[in-house]
């Protein structure tokens, strides 16, 4: 039976430029210049670029009536722009060697101008503006990220559902593929191949897979343990699509589970149960904690 994940386009210039305007709003409604991102996800999420993080700074500056301004060293300038062709148009700052980025980025505030930080970028991102601007000019611009990015518009959902889709059908594979001898590398390697096939960004963005005692590791052993009849098999993993994440584990047997194992497996499976049906709109985090771990610590774990 031939598998077709649901379809989901790209993200559009159109809906960047959306998110872009939304956060400018709220900047000028905070009195801040503009919002400095590093080369992370939120560097991509509001414009469409996808950069490395490195011992250079790279990013783009937002600022609070919209505009767009990328830096980048003056070396990447033609590859920064290759790259920028496709994402939200904006100018972009470039700076030599021997030069400050911060000073760089400094200049292009107005005077007195207070700068909001990605909350994700680099310490020494952080540490060479405050040095350059004071530390009373520089904040923490991470609520106004999460506040924005926790809220998913309907073609995000799409692309999370088909990243999900996806990673399901590769454990499906996977379950099936199994067999005594095969050690923890070659099922990665499988699981990254499956990815690529299926539509995964890259293949694997991670892959953990334990069998035996090592699945009692929160991240598994360190050796490339062999697969052995009656092992329990733990395998987590995820891939992307365009620069949106799935992330799923599954527990199970190879052959036989013994009593102990089927317990265990249908107490977590009950208290994720009970997480479940504690999650509702306006509900604290806590609570949906609180719902499965009652259970189980009330059970004697």
């Amino acid at each position: 039976m031939t598998f077709l994940p649901p379809s989901a386009p790209p993200i559009t210039v159109a809906e960047r430029q959306d998110r872009i305007a939304a956060l400018a709003a709220r900047l000028k409604a905070k009195g801040l210049a503009a919002l400095l991102i590093g080369p992370t996800a939120s560097l991509r999420y509001y414009t469409g670029l996808d950069w490395h993080p490195s011992e250079r700074l790279t990013g783009a500056l937002i600022h609070a009536d919209g505009r767009v301004q990328y830096i980048c060293p003056r070396f990447e300038l033609d590859k920064v722009a290759g790259l920028t062709a496709d994402a939200v148009a904006g100018d972009i700052l470039t700076w030599e060697e021997e030069k400050s980025p911060y000073a760089l980025a400094a200049a292009s505030l107005p005077e007195g101008g207070v700068l909001a930080i990605d909350d994700q970028a680099a310490a020494f991102i952080w540490l060479g503006l405050s040095r350059v601007m004071g530390a009373d000019r520089v904040t923490d611009g991470g609520p106004l990220i999460v506040a924005q990015r926790s809220i998913k518009s309907a073609a995000e959902i799409a692309l999370l559902t088909r990243a999900k889709a996806i990673t399901l059908e590769v454990q499906r594979r996977t379950r099936h593929w199994l067999k005594a001898g095969v050690r923890t590398s070659e099922v990665k390697a499988f699981i990254d191949a499956e990815h690529r096939a299926l539509g995964g960004e890259g293949g694997s963005w991670f892959c953990l897979v334990s069998f035996g005692e090592d699945t009692c590791l929160p991240h598994g052993g360190e050796g490339d343990r062999a697969l052995a009849a009656d092992d329990v098999v733990l395998i987590d993993t995820g891939t992307l699509v365009d620069g949106y994440h799935s992330d799923i584990t599954r527990t199970y047997v190879f052959g036989r589970p013994s009593d102990d194992f089927r317990g265990a497996w249908a107490h977590e499976k009950e208290a994720q149960a009970r997480a479940f049906a504690a999650a509702a709109v306006g509900a604290p985090c806590a609570s949906v904690d609180a719902a499965a771990r009652d259970y189980l610590t009330g059970l004697g774990y």
